[in-house]
């Protein structure tokens, strides 16, 4: 029992100097905490508010209401984000208190002589809070509301005001433009239109989507080029906003009196009435970039008088990239291959013709499946998963760059036929280049690089799908 009441008697002494310690931690010596009950400083509703200014981080700010609306007060114009306002108001008009200092004798000694933040409110009258060091624990503030104490507020209180002018500013929004048609470019090097087509494609495949436009018609485009140029136009976000009313003399010193490049995208948007229906509408949004700048390059909207900064690589794109040169296809080909009804294949001089058939059938359960069939020129009907494996095999191979045309033996050769009009046949073929690549030739242009293992894969596996039978060919005649 003595034993135990010890026990209890260290327990108490613990918690009273833990109380005493977490008390000292709020004060410097000689002051006492008169309170630790919850003190309400501001209580008021936000509407009810007719102005505040506040001072952070060496810059001033005053904003009014005006009629409901709140307003920057040097100036009605500046483009206000109120969202910042009502986290402020919000911040305010509860603010209440942990603890209070009564009457100090040195207000300095809290950091109230060089204050972190400095609000004045105005309600019926002023009210001035003064905002300054965080107390010893952390997480909560010194501050003083001009009545003569100091009192301790949770330190997130003055995180709404942490925010000079241009922080506030609502940007102009950029349109979501998922569904775009098409980029036109424009600069004093270069100008080009990039053009999505995703039905009816001008080329022999369904594969790509960007095209561009030249004076013969269209150019197909590599995906991840075309794309990357798009999106850095089409996905753009201000880093921030430098002015808000930009004069002639303003967007002559941003480089915008005649940017660097213009772009412009069209595109599709969805609108939808209060009945639930939809309809869609074009409409074009129109980007210009300036000079760069420490913190990326300045841009605005066509049009606007606001400025921003975004970032470089938007400009570095439109600039330095050619369409011509360092977007084409990067693969050896893609082709659509349910377009496609039949090939020749020429392996070591020897031709190998090949019809495909496609049938819908139906399981026993009424599921709805194709069946294609492979068959030699002589009636022989070659295995349908192995020949289709070997296709996808040879369609999807990614390319290992670019290269100059050599004199290298031909490995295999391809014709194409296909139900697609101006495209009825794609011709493919691939020569030595290296221990590593083939080189490519699709439709007569030569360049694109394959790999060598890839196309050797190919073609043991179409040797041995056509001499499946008595270990000799199925077809030794060339057409």
């Amino acid at each position: 029992m003595k034993r135990s009441k010890r026990l209890v008697i260290l327990l108490l002494v613990l918690v009273v100097v833990g109380g005493a310690a977490a008390a000292a931690a709020y004060l410097l010596p000689d002051e006492d905490l008169e309170s630790y009950e919850t003190i309400e400083l501001l209580n008021f509703e936000a509407e009810d508010a007719a102005a505040f200014s506040y001072s952070y981080d060496g810059e001033s700010v005053e904003l009014e209401n005006e009629d409901g609306e709140w307003k920057y007060a040097l100036d009605s114009a500046f483009p206000l984000d109120t969202d910042y306002v009502d986290s402020m108001l919000a911040a305010l008009s509860g603010l209440t208190a942990t603890a209070e200092i009564e009457a100090p004798d040195d207000t300095a000694q809290y950091g109230l002589d060089e204050p972190v933040l400095t609000v004045t409110l105005t309600l019926e009258g002023e009210t001035t809070l003064t905002f300054g060091d965080e107390t010893a624990m952390g997480g909560e503030r010194y501050v003083s509301t001009g009545d003569g104490n100091v009192y301790i507020v949770d330190a997130a209180a003055i995180d709404p005001f942490s925010y000079g002018l241009y922080d506030l500013i609502e940007c102009e929004a950029v349109p979501n433009m998922t569904d775009t048609l098409s980029l036109t470019v424009e600069s004093e090097t270069q100008s080009y239109t990039l053009e999505s087509i995703t039905e009816d494609a001008p080329y022999y495949t369904d594969y790509y989507e960007w095209y561009l436009v030249t004076d013969e018609g269209y150019t197909a485009l590599g995906g991840v080029g075309a794309r990357g140029v798009v999106s850095s136009v089409t996905g753009v976000s201000w880093n921030e906003c430098v002015c808000y009313d930009a004069s002639d003399e303003d967007l002559e010193s941003y480089g915008l009196d005649t940017p660097a490049a213009v772009a412009t995208v069209q595109y599709v948007y969805t609108e939808t009435d209060d009945d639930g229906e939809e309809t869609e509408y074009e409409a074009s949004f129109t980007l210009e970039l300036g000079d760069y700048c420490d913190g990326g390059v300045y841009a605005r909207i066509a049009g606007s008088d606001m400025v921003y900064i975004v970032d470089a690589t938007i400009l570095d794109n439109l600039l330095d990239i050619t369409p011509e040169v360092d977007m084409l296809p990067t693969e050896p080909v893609r082709l659509t291959l349910s377009d496609v009804t039949g090939f020749d294949v020429t392996i070591d001089g020897e031709t190998y013709s090949v019809s495909i058939s496609r049938e819908t059938v139906y399981d026993d359960e009424g599921n709805e499946s194709e069946e294609v069939t492979y068959t030699l020129s002589d009636g022989t009907e070659l295995d349908s998963d192995t020949v289709t494996g070997l296709l996808e095999d040879l369609n999807s191979m990614s390319g290992d760059g670019t290269g100059t045309e050599r004199s290298g033996e031909e490995l295999v050769s391809f014709t194409f036929y296909q139900e697609r009009e101006g495209y009825e046949t794609v011709t493919l073929s691939f020569d030595e280049y290296n221990s590593t690549d083939c080189i490519t030739t699709l439709n007569g242009e030569t360049g694109i690089l394959a790999p060598l293992d890839t196309v050797n894969s190919v073609i043991d596996g179409l040797l041995e799908a056509f001499t499946a039978e008595d270990g000799e060919s199925s077809e030794e005649t060339a057409e």
